[in-house]
């Protein structure tokens, strides 16, 4: 979004670097005097043109996934309450939620076990060891879009702390390395995913350190996503409504 704002400064004509680097946001890591040196650049009519053309394809482009992720929640609105069963887990977004059910199902009634559906994204874990050398035991088939988004979510989950994700994930990283981790965490995702979805239970976080001020945020976020593709959402605490509990 920093980069956003000065490159349509940019185009409209401002050439001071001071200027420039004034518009980025505070958190990005780089310095107001590194990013002034970086904007201190000669730029021309027909940079300002191409540059110009660019930003009107990522905006006609930002438009269009707007416009899809709208008719994608309309498609998936009477699936609404498995959706929002998908994102109380860390590190599931709302597009990621949709994309799930829309690949198994609003109740995964097509796999009997979570072995099954794991077997059928390509993510059984595990090696074997023979005359010195390892062989994984990951199948190479599979769905290949699921396991895509498995391995985002994963990555998102084991950096929300004091989620039982972030503990695994630090506990399994010495002895497995970082993509062997998020491979097992990615598995255990799918596993709860099938719960949550087969059994129709709620989310419930079982790591040492929930932090509520976290919980709150993910709980904005993800109403604030909601409103803007178009739906009133009222919510409800569970210890009111009583629901089903999903252990991980």
């Amino acid at each position: 979004m920093s980069g956003r704002r000065i490159l349509r400064e940019m185009v409209k004509g401002e050439t001071n670097p001071a200027c420039l680097a004034s518009l980025a946001d505070k958190a990005v890591k780089a310095s107001e005097k590194t990013l002034q040196e970086a904007l201190g650049g000669k730029l021309t009519a027909t940079h300002r043109l191409l540059l110009k053309m660019y930003l009107e394809q990522w905006d006609l482009l930002a438009s269009q996934i707007d416009q899809l992720n709208t008719r994608m929640a309309q498609a998936l609105s009477q699936h609404q309450a498995a959706v929002h069963r998908l994102v109380e887990i860390p590190g599931v977004s709302l597009t990621a939620a949709q994309q799930i059910i829309a690949e198994v199902g609003p109740e995964a009634r097509a796999f009997a076990a979570p072995q099954k559906l794991a077997s059928w994204v390509g993510v059984c874990p595990g090696q074997h060891q023979s005359a010195g050398t390892e062989y994984s035991h990951r199948s190479p088939k599979g769905n290949r879009m699921m396991r895509r988004v498995l391995v985002q979510c994963a990555w998102a989950s084991v950096k929300v702390k004091g989620s039982i994700f972030h503990q695994k994930f630090r506990a399994l990283v010495p002895r497995l390395g970082p993509r062997q981790a998020i491979w097992a965490i990615a598995h255990r995702l799918l596993r709860i995913i099938w719960k949550l979805l087969h059994d129709q239970v709620n989310y419930v976080e079982r790591g040492l350190d929930t932090n509520p001020a976290a919980v709150q945020l993910r709980i904005k976020r993800h109403l604030k996503e909601l409103q803007r593709l178009g739906y009133a959402v009222n919510l409800s605490a569970l210890a009111a409504i009583r629901p089903q509990e999903a252990s991980v």
